[in-house]
């Protein structure tokens, strides 16, 4: 993603952005990458880099400053724009979890709803940096639901088993590791721990 392989070394790459940097310069800002994809596969450019020239060419000047004098500002601000992050695993074991009508039962409530709103935040915050990045990836979105609840308070001699069972399962289903992993409340951040581990 991003660069190909016409693209050898570090020198090729600077000489590559500047060609780039000149080019965008003359396009209208909201020109999509579309149009000038084939152009930029040519010298060594893949999408990744934004959905507009404008975005392109923003990008394309952090990662020049980089190259030319870095520094920690322009390198946080860079690495906060390129695509990397498209796996993301949530760990909450404890709450009884459903699409509707779970208030009322046990360990249903504030985090139980919290995690729901979180969850459709994110979903809408990957879907929005993915799309403006230029890139045409629909993330998926894995839930689930073990049909036989389980007290908070009865799970935690279960966690280790548990992790170790979701790390398989989830392995498969990603063919990887996930990007990003996110433990919610006590249990799920233990959960969390032990599967990065």
């Amino acid at each position: 993603m991003m660069l190909n392989d016409r693209i050898q070394n570090v020198n090729a790459l600077q000489y590559v952005l500047r060609k780039a940097e000149e080019y965008l310069t003359t396009l209208a800002p909201e020109t999509p990458y579309s149009k000038f994809e084939h152009r930029f596969q040519e010298i060594g450019l893949e999408r990744g880099w934004g959905d507009n020239a404008e975005r392109v060419l923003g990008m394309i000047q952090l990662l020049l400053d980089l190259l030319e004098a870095p520094d920690p500002c322009t390198l946080e601000t860079f690495l906060g724009k390129i695509p990397m992050v498209f796996n993301v695993v949530i760990m909450s074991p404890h709450g009884y979890f459903a699409q509707d009508n779970v208030l009322g039962y046990s360990d249903t409530g504030g985090q139980v709803v919290y995690m729901l709103d979180q969850v459709r935040a994110l979903e809408s915050e990957m879907l929005n940096r993915i799309k403006h990045q230029g890139l045409d990836i629909t993330p998926r979105i894995l839930i689930g639901i073990v049909r036989k609840w389980i007290s908070r308070f009865e799970v935690w001699p279960y966690l280790e088993t548990y992790t170790e069972d979701v790390a398989h399962e989830l392995s498969k289903e990603l063919q990887g590791k996930p990007d990003l992993i996110i433990g919610n409340y006590s249990d799920g951040d233990i959960v969390a721990s032990l599967f990065e581990n």
